[in-house]
Formats: C-alpha cells, structure tokens, sequence
C-alpha cells in the first residue's frame, strides 16, 4: 500500500524517526505522533474501502505491550481485526 499517512507526516518535515508505528502491513498502517492518538490507514476487507481515522491504543495488564485493536470500517461498518502488531 502506498500510505497517505507516512506520506503526510514526510510533508510535515517529519521523518520515519519522528513516529512511532505499530505495524506496517500491505493492507494496514498504524502509526502515532508523540504526544498524539494513533492513526490508522486501512483497505477493507469487505468492500475494499481505503480510509484514515484514529484508533485508541490500549495496553496490556502488564502495560508492556499493545493490544490489537478492532475497528469498524467508516463505510460498510464491519468490523476489521488487526491481525498482528510488531513485536
């Protein structure tokens, strides 16, 4: 996938260094700013919408690692499952 999202913040003047991502998948981004919500860019499944929209970013009883959020698709409105994160 060719993300707007990455390519939004490079014309901020940011670089890769500069944002944090949760994964970085063909078919999905999550990425965050400091001091900002994460972010995510998808294709859906379903209908093979393409979208942007924010996702909140949960941690783990321990607090060390992230949880996998769901999400619903801002058109169809199905419910996409983040497979994976990186580990």
């Amino acid at each position: 996938m060719d993300s707007k999202l990455i390519k939004e913040w490079m014309s901020q003047g940011l670089k890769p260094g500069n944002f944090e991502f949760f994964t970085n998948r063909p078919d999905m981004v999550i990425g965050k700013l400091p001091n900002q919500p994460a972010k995510i860019e998808y294709i859906c499944p379903h209908c093979k919408f393409s979208g942007i929209k924010e996702v909140e970013m949960e941690k783990n009883k321990s607090g060390k690692k992230f949880l996998r959020p769901d999400f619903n698709c801002s058109k169809c409105g199905k419910k996409i499952k983040v497979l994976s994160l990186r580990k």
